[in-house]
């Protein structure tokens, strides 16, 4: 059975940090990111509504102190997905790209660790709570 070019796991979050491992073809990228300044599972789900409507998005994921940000953008082949590394939003000159990829399969990974993170409803102690509807009428060929 062929490897999906992109994948997408976590580790449950823990003290308001979560770990995602994110695999493009062979590239793995390790992201621990915190819930402060912002929540980027709730950025997440309303990337997934504006792309679904059309409109490109952008997640910040924090490190602290460094930030991942990654970027999708529609394209004719489907969402492109890029991903920088930067020292602060702000900058512009730190900013690294560190893989970028265009398919009509991007946001599958995506979706999957929505849905299994909104089945889970983490305790707000370990991650912040979630406002889950911008997912309520997503169009095609989005789905959770």
């Amino acid at each position: 059975m062929p490897i999906a070019p992109v994948e997408l796991s976590y580790e449950p979050p823990a003290h308001g940090w979560i770990k995602l491992r994110l695999t493009i073809f062979d590239r793995e990228i390790e992201i621990d990111a915190s819930d402060v300044p912002n929540n980027p599972v709730q950025q997440l789900v309303v990337a997934v509504r504006a792309l679904s409507e059309g409109r490109d998005a952008s997640v910040w994921w924090h490190l602290e102190p460094e930030w991942y940000v990654m970027r999708f953008r529609h394209t004719l082949g489907g969402i492109r997905l890029d991903i920088e590394r930067c020292q602060s939003p702000d900058d512009e000159a730190s900013k690294q790209s560190i893989v970028a990829y265009s398919g009509v399969d991007v946001m599958e990974p995506f979706l999957g660790f929505l849905r299994d993170f909104r089945l889970r409803d983490f305790s707000e102690y370990d991650w912040p709570k979630v406002d889950w509807r911008p997912l309520g009428q997503l169009h095609v060929p989005f789905s959770i």
